[in-house]
């Protein structure tokens, strides 16, 4: 069985080497990790399952963004619901893949990995969109889906966006990967916000392709952190120090 190589993935981050000293390959929070959320991941019990179906996290979550908590889809990591939700639109009969160039390498990668093509947004059944985009930092207007298509938009960086603001995407889903913000790439967990009108059967199509427990307790003890006011007054506090650091 062949190993894999680091040419298999084209992402940043840790190589053979260890951890470089100074990393722009992740666009992690360079003032982090947040002291409540590492503190809650310290603590986490790791000794049992997580509840099976999330209750608690699911209304936190569905709180901190104002929705009901049938709306939140919960991830292993974004990588992970970038793959599942590729799957679920072929699943429900899509086949064009708009991704963004440049961009997360995941979802031509999630894409191609089920025999999908990749095509303009004005012809794919699902559509990824970054705001802010990674790694230019800018924001853009999400592009116009097709009639049934499916748009999502990674949030990844949305809570460092150092200027603009947030553009519409009316109707698309949100991906939010929080480690990234509080300066805990190593703990992955995400989760996604889904639109008010949302596909019923591309809904029970993601269900059905997750995996038992896809998050483990220091994911969930940090996503319960992200919903904290505290934890989101510290990232705030983070965005003058980086804008100082970034026009260094």
């Amino acid at each position: 069985m062949a190993a894999l190589t680091a040419g298999a993935f084209a992402h940043g981050g840790p190589d053979a080497l260890g951890v470089a000293e100074h990393d722009f390959s992740t666009n992690a929070n360079a003032c982090g990790p947040c002291p409540q959320a590492l503190a809650a991941v310290q603590k986490a019990d790791a000794r049992h399952y997580p509840d099976p179906v999330y209750a608690s996290l699911r209304e936190h979550l569905a709180g901190l963004h104002g929705v009901a908590p049938s709306r939140i889809h919960l991830a292993a990591s974004g990588s992970e619901f970038i793959s599942r939700m590729t799957a679920a639109v072929q699943r429900v009969g899509g086949q064009g893949v708009h991704a963004p160039r440049p961009g997360y390498g995941d979802y031509a990668r999630a894409a191609r990995a089920l025999g999908m093509s990749l095509v303009a947004a004005n012809e794919a059944q699902l559509v990824w969109h970054a705001d802010p985009a990674s790694p230019t930092g800018q924001t853009a207007a999400a592009p116009e889906l097709a009639k049934g298509a499916v748009g999502v938009v990674d949030m990844a960086y949305a809570p460092l966006r150092l200027e603009g603001a947030a553009a519409s995407a009316q109707g698309y889903w949100q991906m939010w990967t929080p480690n990234k913000a509080l300066g805990l790439t190593g703990v992955r967990a995400a989760y996604a916000v889904a639109p008010a009108v949302a596909d019923e059967l591309l809904s029970h199509a993601l269900d059905a392709l997750m995996p038992s427990w896809p998050i483990g307790a220091h994911g969930v003890a940090m996503l319960q952190s992200w919903t904290l006011p505290q934890v989101h007054r510290w990232v705030q506090g983070c965005l003058p120090v980086l804008r100082e650091w970034k026009q260094r």
